[in-house]
């Protein structure tokens, strides 16, 4: 007898008729019957007698009626818990971030996500690039969203969007508006920043490249830092686009740069991981706010 079957005739019992348990199950009184007729056939007695209009139980039935009530119950709970796990109710995620990308990007992805599931816990966690690597390697985070710094052993890496450098600038800069490249890094109010993981390098390798040489005279951390130096006209910075967009203010000028390397942005996480369709969920609506923002 299969649980299609149990379903019909414990509703039949509970409602006392086709047509009631019809009714509940939002199925047809003819597929009722049908649905019946097969369970009767696979047991080989009848479980109803019709008296007229009505139909009766049989002996066998409300034999069998006592335990699929409480298989009934059982499946109940079941879809309850299904019905959490599609809420997020249990379900728990924890992301690192650098900096750059905690602004906007995240904000919005982490909107989309408890819109999709409104109980689940989330922690996210603000880290430089290799504190970030070492944690997801420890199992600290689940998830790890970053600008692509090479691959992460034990872990999947999925691209999700590519972003560029620009400019950041107090407005009327004739000499950013004329060469908007790598260059600038030899102006002697360029504010670096010091060790910044894998956008960091490659600044570093345009300037090689270039064969530029520079020695800044201030150098900060984050880039969120470099723009509030600039607001405050310290001088002139290259960020990644995300960390622009995100401080803009109408004292600054963000400018397109010329010839200079592009990057990807790229979550990583354990790719069996007890978690996997949530995370594999939670890329997909990064990927498509990173779209949004670029």
């Amino acid at each position: 007898m299969r649980l299609r079957h149990i379903e019909i005739f414990h509703t039949i019992m509970v409602e006392g008729s086709i047509s009631g348990a019809a009714k509940v199950l939002n199925i047809s009184q003819p597929a009722v019957s049908t649905a019946l007729r097969h369970a009767e056939d696979q047991l080989g007695f009848q479980l109803f007698h019709r008296q007229g209009k009505r139909i009766v139980p049989s002996h066998e039935a409300k034999l069998l009626f006592a335990h699929t009530e409480t298989l009934m119950q059982q499946v109940d709970r079941v879809s309850q818990i299904c019905e959490n796990i599609n809420e997020g109710i249990g379900l728990t995620i924890k992301i690192g971030v650098v900096p750059a990308l905690s602004f906007q990007l995240l904000p919005f992805a982490l909107a989309a996500l408890r819109q999709a599931f409104p109980h689940i816990a989330i922690t996210a966690n603000v880290m430089r690039y290799d504190a970030m690597r070492e944690a997801l390697m420890r199992k600290d985070i689940d998830i790890a969203l970053s600008f692509y710094g090479g691959d992460i052993p034990g872990m999947r890496t999925h691209k999700i969007g590519r972003g560029r450098f620009v400019v950041v600038s107090q407005r009327g800069r004739a000499d950013v508006k004329r060469t908007p490249d790598i260059s600038l890094v030899t102006k002697e109010d360029f504010i670096s920043i010091a060790d910044s993981g894998p956008l960091g390098k490659l600044l570093d390798m345009a300037k090689d490249n270039a064969s530029l040489r520079a020695s800044p005279q201030l150098a900060t951390e984050t880039y969120h830092t470099a723009i509030s130096l600039v607001k405050v006209g310290m001088g002139i910075t290259i960020v990644d686009i995300f960390s622009a967009r995100a401080n803009a203010a109408a004292d600054i000028e963000i400018t397109e740069t010329k010839n200079m390397p592009g990057y990807d942005v790229s979550v990583s996480f354990l790719p069996n991981s007890d978690k996997s369709s949530l995370l594999y969920a939670f890329k997909e609506m990064l990927t498509r706010t990173a779209l949004q923002i670029i």
